[in-house]
């Protein structure tokens, strides 16, 4: 499955909030004797407590993968690459090899040792273009 990077996850939540909108306008038209008003309400209240669920949960993300992690509370996934910091404070960009127990040091040849890695992070994503 693909990545959804953080900027097109809040384009999607804005999209949907301009969705909902568009909805709730619609259902309360094709009510024009005003019955069900209170139902398109609820349902619009409903579509916003969504939208803000959905946006806090995305800045949460963000702010989670946007901190170092130490290595003694998680590892990183097998083979994705990441930020580590080593125990001279030395960063790297390298992926993990679960079987090794070592990190791959990227673009190159040189493994550092699990016990030598002290946290690692994400990667940031990149800029737009």
């Amino acid at each position: 499955m693909k990545q959804i990077t953080p900027e097109r996850k809040l384009e999607l939540v804005k999209n949907m909030k301009d969705l909902c909108n568009v909805l709730v306008r619609r259902v309360v038209s094709f009510n024009y004797k005003g019955q069900g008003e209170q139902d398109a309400e609820k349902m619009r209240q409903d579509f916003t407590d969504v939208i803000r669920i959905i946006g806090e949960h995305s800045e949460m993300q963000r702010k989670l993968n946007g901190r170092w992690i130490p290595c003694s509370e998680r590892l990183p996934e097998d083979g994705k690459e990441v930020l580590i910091c080593d125990n001279r404070k030395t960063v790297s960009k390298a992926w993990y090899d679960s079987d090794m127990h070592k990190y791959c040091i990227a673009d190159s040849d040189y493994y550092y040792n699990e016990l030598d890695v002290t946290h690692w992070m994400h990667l940031p994503e990149p800029p737009e273009v």
